[in-house]
């Protein structure tokens, strides 16, 4: 792609157990090592792969070890950002953080906060708090989102956000109880950048949604493992969740100075193909 365009790679809840342990009929390793070996066969020209949280399904240190090796295979960087279900100080322990140009980027998995690239600038949010199925983004969290906005110094670059959880209503009550609360405070520093905020990566939903919100573009990504139904008429906000056995995904994002192209690649597929 040209120097003001570029392809990367939105993935989401990977869900990691060490080798061999199920996850709902499924083991979680074998379905990474399958979405990656599809990347690589498929998208080799993707300048990183974003993971946006639930590295780990129980937080074991294993899970990120499992990645690590994984991305050091993939030879596609991958830039992973904790979940509910993660353990940040083992994430630090295992990925090293990276804050900088896009070129300087090497293979293997590192834990961003700020990332430049040729279409604008990523920021990655940790939005997690301890113990807790929901996010949060208290005033603390959103003075620190305005510092490094504020840092960037390029008054006309895009800006791309990164976080787990997402802080719209859904219409899946049994995920809409663990959103993203207190939203207004994210929404009142992203507000201050207007159109230059081009769109938000998150995850947590296990489904695949793309949308607006409060007139910000968002997409985000199914889980590579297990989805959850949409079951919106039938469950209560707080509820039981109810998952299902719908191709995992990953998105393929195609940006450039004027759009942002989100394709979903369901990688365990094996479709017919024929000419048209």
């Amino acid at each position: 792609m040209g120097k003001s365009s570029m392809k990367c790679i939105h993935m989401s809840d990977t869900h990691l157990l060490p080798p061999g342990n199920l996850l709902h009929g499924i083991f979680p390793e074998e379905n990474l090592r399958k979405c990656f070996d599809a990347i690589q066969e498929w998208h080799a020209d993707a300048r990183f792969v974003l993971i946006t949280g639930d590295i780990s399904e129980d937080g074991g240190a294993k899970s990120y070890w499992l990645l690590q090796k994984e991305a050091l295979r993939l030879r596609i960087p991958v830039l992973a950002l904790p979940g509910n279900h993660d353990n940040a100080d083992w994430m630090h322990a295992t990925f090293p953080s990276f804050s900088g140009n896009l070129d300087a980027l090497k293979a293997g998995c590192w834990m961003p906060s700020a990332l430049r690239t040729p279409v604008g600038f990523f920021i990655f949010l940790d939005t997690t708090l301890q113990g807790a199925a929901y996010d949060v983004f208290d005033e603390k969290r959103a003075l620190g989102l305005q510092n490094e906005l504020d840092s960037l110094g390029d008054a006309h670059e895009d800006i791309f956000i990164a976080f787990h959880h997402p802080p719209f209503v859904s219409g899946i009550p049994s995920m809409d109880a663990r959103r993203l609360l207190d939203p207004e405070a994210l929404h009142s520093v992203l507000s201050l950048y207007g159109s230059r905020v081009r769109h938000l990566f998150v995850g947590h939903l296990h489904r695949s949604l793309f949308g607006n919100w409060r007139g910000i573009p968002f997409s985000v990504a199914r889980s590579i493992v297990h989805q959850v139904l949409p079951d919106g008429n039938r469950a209560e906000e707080g509820g039981t969740m109810r998952g299902c056995d719908e191709s995992p995904e990953y998105n393929v994002v195609l940006i450039d100075r004027t759009d942002v192209v989100c394709h979903a690649f369901p990688f365990l597929d094996t479709p017919r193909t024929f000419a048209l």
